[in-house]
């Protein structure tokens, strides 16, 4: 999965962008989001990836699955943090039924923040790509 935008949160967009994929037995990606106040998260390690076929769509994208949800670990705001993104590929350009969607959740010891439960990116576009022969 690939993706990148800004999500309505407030007075002020969001933006986030980055890559997650399994690999070979393995993750590989990292993430980025910065919040409307101008906190960073950035997402280094990817430990989990699942895809899923989201029944309320016609039509998924070309990759066969609609829905993505990664995991991983990073820093926010310069401490130690699990996070989880939850997004919803619904096609590209004036064809798709619906805008994408994207979710993030950052646990740190000291500091939590989550974006809206499935909030319609405003620019931008996630993809959920086709795994290439070999790549698990």
């Amino acid at each position: 999965m690939t993706g990148g935008g800004q999500i309505d949160v407030g007075e002020d967009p969001d933006s986030f962008g980055g890559n997650a994929a399994p690999r070979r037995g393995d993750f590989t990606g990292e993430w980025n989001h910065v919040t409307h106040e101008g906190q960073h998260f950035h997402g280094h390690t990817i430990n989990f990836v699942a895809c899923f076929v989201n029944a309320n769509d016609e039509e998924p994208p070309e990759a066969g699955f609609a829905e993505i949800v990664f995991r991983g670990e990073g820093t926010f705001e310069g401490e130690d943090c699990t996070f989880e993104v939850e997004a919803e590929d619904h096609g590209e350009g004036a064809n798709a039924p619906a805008r994408d969607e994207y979710t993030i959740r950052i646990d740190c010891p000291t500091t939590d923040y989550e974006t809206p439960d499935e909030e319609e990116i405003l620019h931008g576009n996630i993809q959920i790509h086709p795994l290439p022969p070999g790549f698990l």
